[in-house]
């Protein structure tokens, strides 16, 4: 159960803490028309199986577990070689493609110029 309800991703996971506060908050002033968080009734007896059940009914499950899965299935596939980033950023094509043939041209630059002063 804990596994899906904590994200591996920061912005989910701050996002869903927000959440059970703010369900803990109107909880707290208006319950009769808004549920408890189910995590904090875990704490208070609730089962977790019925915990697991409203959070799914939340959709809050759902949604971590497919987060979750796609953090993991990603690095697994980038640290097994199974998926490359090739893709790389404009400043790492820049620096591989862009400074050799700068420095070319700078070098044959150097050498015509430097002929045509003579």
């Amino acid at each position: 159960l804990s596994f899906y309800t904590f994200s591996l991703s920061a912005g989910q996971q701050l996002a869903l803490m927000l959440r059970q506060n703010i369900r803990r908050t109107l909880h707290g002033l208006v319950p009769w028309l808004v549920d408890p968080d189910p995590m904090s009734e875990v704490s208070k007896g609730m089962r977790l199986s019925e915990a697991y059940h409203r959070m799914s009914k939340m959709g809050v499950i759902p949604r971590v577990r497919k987060m979750n899965d796609d953090i993991m299935r990603q690095h697994f596939e980038m640290e097994t070689g199974m998926v490359r980033n090739d893709d790389a950023g404009i400043v790492k094509k820049i620096c591989f493609y862009g400074l050799p043939v700068a420095a070319a041209a700078a070098i044959a630059g150097s050498f015509v110029l430097g002929g045509q002063g003579q």
